[in-house]
């Protein structure tokens, strides 16, 4: 695959990493090992700044690389988002690749937060690896190891 251009670290904290790739308006979000130890309102404060970034920088390609993501985000939070995030989330994302943890109480966690959530907007899959994710979000081709909502292998 070849290499995607220059990227810029705009958010970097003990929780999150985001990295901006101002040519393909390509944003790459990293949950970091430290949020283990991250509370609700922590997470909360996380997920407000990957979304005014995404914003900011008119990202229309995104991943979100949940490996290492230890913190599971419960009803009470799934409805912030929804009610509070949400309407607000930015319209230039056309597509929304994540990288599922190998935590099956994670990836369940996500699925569900996600197939409650409207994405009618954008196109958005499930992943294994980053490598198939990228592939998918720059060039569109779909890999075996990704999944739809609700873990069900996407058909290439």
């Amino acid at each position: 695959m070849e290499t995607i251009n220059v990227n810029m670290k705009v958010h970097d904290s003990e929780f999150m990493r985001m990295d901006y790739y101002p040519k393909e308006k390509y944003m790459e979000t990293t949950w970091q090992p430290g949020t283990k130890y991250m509370g609700a309102e922590q997470y909360k404060k996380e997920f407000v700044t990957h979304i005014s970034l995404l914003a900011k920088y008119k990202i229309s390609l995104s991943l979100v690389n949940e490996q290492l993501l230890n913190f599971t985000v419960g009803p009470e939070i799934q409805q912030w988002i929804e009610e509070e995030i949400i309407p607000k989330s930015p319209i230039s994302i056309q597509k929304v690749a994540v990288v599922l943890s190998h935590d099956f109480i994670q990836q369940l966690a996500v699925e569900l937060q996600l197939s409650s959530t409207s994405c009618d907007d954008f196109e958005f899959l499930f992943f294994e690896t980053k490598e198939a994710a990228k592939l998918w979000l720059l060039k569109s081709k779909v890999e075996d190891h990704a999944y739809s909502l609700m873990s069900k292998r996407v058909n290439t």
